[in-house]
């Protein structure tokens, strides 16, 4: 899904949805998933909620 944003256009007129639901498999900075609710809110979405499966959780650091 990648190329298809980064072009900043989703494929679609989305103005007749009421909201959809995006799906990631693993959430690491959030990066993509902000990229594409842009891109889906841009193209007329009028919600975008996120379900992620997992997410990287950075380890711990220690001050010494």
């Amino acid at each position: 899904m990648n190329h298809i944003l980064s072009a900043g256009a989703a494929p679609v007129n989305l103005k007749r949805l009421p909201w959809l639901v995006l799906v990631d498999d693993v959430l690491t900075t959030g990066a993509t998933v902000e990229t594409c609710t842009r891109a889906l809110m841009r193209a007329g979405a009028a919600a975008v909620d996120v379900l992620v499966f997992a997410r990287v959780v950075a380890p711990a650091r220690i001050l010494i």
